[in-house]
């Protein structure tokens, strides 16, 4: 059974009151929303105009198909706008401080797989090793801090209250908070190509275009944020996540070679439906009504190309190419895995090492925020169907395995 989200009083009243204007009320088109960063920042240089059809097409798909209550729209909006933000900013930083592009990264580990296959709990296992670096998800909303006060991460704080308070099982479904460690794909965003706008709104047809994009342009830049916090802790290891990436392992680790990555794999049927009962309930916050089979058409169509582009880069790179784990296998033992990550990257893991990450899995047990129940047929989705439609594109447990 599918929960129903229950905004506070007053953003149910005014989610109702503007039903009928809330496109007017609030402006999701390309100049609107680039003048409004740069009103807020002070800055007019954008670079390289390669995402503004990515723009256009993310506008359009909002209009067309997310049906964005008041809500929604100004979470899209202020969504859309940080991306812009931090796009300015960073072509300032860059002109200011052109050496930035030079500064070499120091080993990041990258936790990628498809989403809701352990990740994330690998990911913050892994940042608690001594000498490493997660990012925090009030710095990957964004990146770049203003240059008069920092109230970046008090105003993360603020819009995740507002959110727990009308979506309770979120937590139980994918905790976090200011300070988690969170994914990477955020730092996407600026290019305007990031799955991050579908996680958050049902935009179908924006969905459907980035998939077919290549991303060489997109990770570039990414490197360039990644450049951004390794100068700020030369001596540290950036400790990375996101699912986004499996669909584009070819160009994030063109952008980034010196990427050790770590690939998780877990049964497609308990993927598809724990990632569309996620979605459902992120969508459901911002729009007024949830087409449940398009959803779950959408997400199976995703997370199958994302397995079949992440089994041919596997295929291509080699063997070597990654640490890979099967979720049933590790998740009973997690400080083995994360042991044997390192040993094999060659990487230093200590007792010290060894006692923060059991630190962490006795604090953080897995169903510490409750159960997370789905069912495939809630997106009128079968159990058959959807292994048939993984048969073959799920990439095989090769590798470097711990």
């Amino acid at each position: 059974m599918l929960e129903r989200v229950h905004h506070r009083l007053p953003v149910r009243i005014l989610n109702r009151l503007t039903a009928a204007h809330a496109s007017s009320l609030v402006r999701i088109e390309p100049d609107a929303l680039k003048m409004r960063a740069m009103r807020r920042s002070g800055l007019s240089d954008f670079g390289d105009p390669y995402f503004e059809p990515a723009l256009e097409r993310l506008c359009t798909s909002v209009q067309d198909d997310a049906r964005l209550n008041l809500f929604g729209r100004i979470a899209c909006r202020q969504q859309i706008t940080t991306a812009l933000l931090s796009r300015l900013r960073m072509v300032q930083l860059l002109r200011q401080r052109p050496e930035l592009r030079q500064q070499p990264l120091h080993q990041p580990l990258i936790v990628v797989g498809l989403p809701r296959s352990g990740t994330t709990w690998m990911h913050r296992l892994l940042c608690r090793a001594r000498g490493t670096r997660a990012l925090k998800l009030w710095e990957l909303l964004e990146p770049l801090p203003p240059p008069r006060r920092d109230r970046r991460r008090r105003g993360t704080v603020k819009d995740l209250k507002m959110v727990k308070a009308a979506a309770p099982s979120l937590d139980a479904k994918h905790f976090t908070s200011a300070d988690a460690a969170e994914e990477c794909m955020l730092l996407l965003n600026p290019s305007m190509h990031s799955v991050a706008y579908w996680v958050m709104q049902p935009a179908y047809s924006y969905l459907a275009w980035l998939t077919e994009q290549e991303g060489t342009q997109p990770y570039q830049e990414y490197r360039q944020f990644l450049q951004f916090f390794q100068a700020a802790a030369p001596d540290q290891r950036l400790v990375l996540k996101a699912p986004a990436h499996a669909p584009h392992l070819a160009a994030l680790t063109a952008a980034v070679p010196e990427a050790r990555i770590v690939i998780t794999h877990r049964d497609p049927v308990v993927v598809t439906a724990s990632c569309n009962s996620l979605f459902h309930t992120l969508h459901s916050l911002v729009s007024t009504s949830i087409d449940h089979l398009r959803m779950g058409a959408a997400n199976l169509d995703m997370l199958a190309l994302s397995a079949q582009r992440m089994g041919e880069w596997l295929a291509n790179a080699g063997e070597d190419a990654a640490v890979q784990f099967h979720y049933d296998q590790w998740v009973t033992r997690p400080l083995q895995t994360v042991e044997a990550i390192h040993e094999a990257f060659g990487l230093p893991f200590d007792r010290a090492d060894r006692q923060c990450v059991e630190r962490l899995i006795a604090d953080r047990p897995q169903h510490s925020f409750g159960p997370h129940p789905y069912r495939l047929q809630d997106f009128g989705l079968e159990e058959a169907a959807v292994r048939q439609r993984f048969q073959n594109i799920m990439p095989a447990a090769s590798g470097r395995r711990p």
